[in-house]
């Protein structure tokens, strides 16, 4: 009898400890963490775009409490795109707040062997996951780059220590980032009231990858053999589709767009804009509104009196842009990202038709923008003054008035002469 009492008493006590004994958290448990961005093919085809997290060194296992190393070599030198990086782990969370109190970051990060530094970086949870991820750079929804990883040159060994479920000292700085000096970019221009610029249609189709980038873009920019076209980026080639640009000379309506695509692959249009070589510092220049036209249809128009105004990029929201961005669909934005006209993979012809103020001069010749129910003018009708020319048409094809991407840089860098002209006649017409 005694021995049964015995084993029931170290029961019950058992059982007390477990109801009573406060939980502790599962600190020695094994994780996975694994680096993840995007490459830029450019400098290196020979890497995955999106698979940074299938090479090996991308991923390790660490423990709660305890620095852990990623190191990744290459055989040939690579750039990330700055679009985003950072360190997906499985630890779970269900707010970028639980995220932000499991402590820790980054505590080494090397190039090439040199010590950039180590620095307190954000804990989110990043697109709703559920789990924690280590914020390194992005672009998207805020710009962030505390190791100058954007603007550095290709490299071929990245090593980045890291620790979480600890605290970690970063010296009297408390960690803020001070990152390496990039390279010294040229000073962007102030804006000129009395000068002209150029308006550049742009797109992103997901799947397929058509796209055109923006004016300013590094590698696909103003100047480049693919910027004045629609670009396959799984052909390496031209895509379908003849892209309209704009040259803007005073306040006015102008319009850019894009006839003859077939993106009928696609599943999405990531990307619906116009980007121009307008400085945003100062931000001197208003869009006070924009109307889209799908093969001549009218879709849906952004001013004041709709869901919102023309969303220009660094001004309305979104990440910092030295140009004049204005986004009709932009998939990492969240005001943006449904679209307000829905998606329709069928379109053949594209039209942003679009209204500026703040120059010191109007447009030469005035016209107003076509009625939401009304299409814009055909092929047939005579040109609009508003209307540049196709930038596929052949050299020389000029006659309609229009102006190619090649020769929209050939305007605004021998601008000068054309301003005066285009003065003199408005006030002219003033003076009438």
């Amino acid at each position: 009898m005694k021995s049964k009492k015995t084993v029931l008493a170290f029961a019950l006590l058992a059982a007390l400890l477990m109801t009573f004994a406060p939980a502790l958290p599962a600190l020695a448990a094994d994780y996975e963490a694994k680096l993840e961005g995007q490459l830029d093919t450019d400098v290196n085809p020979d890497v995955p775009e999106w698979g940074i997290g299938d090479l090996p060194g991308a991923v390790v296992s660490f423990n709660l409490g305890e620095e852990a190393v990623i190191t990744m070599e290459f055989d040939a030198p690579v750039k990330f795109t700055g679009n985003w990086t950072g360190i997906a782990t499985n630890v779970p969370v269900e707010s970028d707040e639980d995220a932000e109190a499991v402590m820790g970051g980054i505590t080494s990060f090397k190039v090439d062997g040199k010590e950039i530094g180590a620095f307190k970086v954000p804990l989110i949870n990043r697109d709703n996951s559920g789990y924690l991820t280590i914020d390194i750079a992005r672009q998207w929804g805020g710009e962030y780059d505390a190791f100058g990883l954007i603007d550095m040159e290709p490299f071929s060994k990245i090593e980045i220590g890291f620790a979480l479920g600890m605290e970690i000292n970063y010296g009297d700085d408390g960690g803020d980032p001070e990152p390496p000096p990039a390279d010294e970019k040229p000073p962007i221009p102030a804006f000129d009231p009395n000068g002209t610029y150029g308006a550049f249609f742009g797109i992103q189709v997901n799947n397929i990858w058509h796209y055109r980038d923006e004016w300013a873009h590094e590698t696909n920019g103003f100047g480049s053999e693919n910027f004045g076209v629609i670009f396959d980026n799984e052909n390496d080639g031209p895509a379908p589709g003849t892209v309209t640009d704009a040259v803007l000379a005073g306040n006015g309506t102008y319009r850019v767009g894009v006839k003859g695509l077939d993106i009928s692959g696609g599943d999405v249009i990531n990307l619906l804009y116009f980007s121009t070589d307008v400085p945003t510092a100062g931000e001197p220049l208003q869009i006070t509104e924009m109307k889209v036209y799908y093969d001549g249809n009218w879709k849906y128009t952004f001013n004041e009196d709709e869901e919102m105004v023309p969303y220009v990029m660094g001004i309305t929201g979104g990440e910092h842009k030295d140009y004049y961005q204005v986004y009709a669909i932009h998939a990492w934005n969240n005001d943006l990202k449904a679209g307000f006209f829905g998606q329709d993979m069928s379109v053949k012809d594209i039209e942003l038709v679009f209204t500026v103020t703040g120059f010191a001069y109007d447009k030469a010749e005035e016209a107003a923008p076509p009625a939401e129910d009304e299409a814009p003018a055909s092929d047939n009708a005579a040109p609009s003054p508003d209307a540049p020319a196709d930038t596929g048409a052949a050299a020389g094809d000029d006659e309609d008035g229009g102006f190619p991407s090649w020769a929209i840089g050939l305007i605004i860098a021998g601008a000068a002469a054309l301003i005066g002209v285009v003065i003199m006649i408005a006030a002219k017409k003033g003076k009438k």
